[in-house]
């Protein structure tokens, strides 16, 4: 519901895409879901993942940092900050 202006606005020509639920808790905890996969790209294999998901309202928990040292002890990639 809610008009064409509103955050989740849906009819005939668009809707959100990114769907995101957080809970304001210590710590913040998160979910969400993105169709069209990581690019967005019609042409990429993966562009049909999440959408089942999205439709359906199942959102994944979201992992949030809380600074880079953090980051980095969880992944196997570098945080570069500018």
């Amino acid at each position: 519901g809610g008009s064409s202006e509103s955050p989740n606005a849906i009819n005939n020509n668009h809707g959100p895409s990114w769907r995101m639920v957080v809970e304001m808790t210590t710590p913040i905890k998160a979910w969400g879901v993105y169709p069209g996969g990581q690019s967005g790209n019609p042409a990429s294999l993966n562009y049909n993942a999440f959408i089942q998901n999205w439709a359906t309202g199942n959102h994944y928990e979201l992992t949030l940092y809380q600074n880079a040292e953090q980051a980095m002890k969880s992944t196997n990639r570098k945080v570069i900050l500018k």
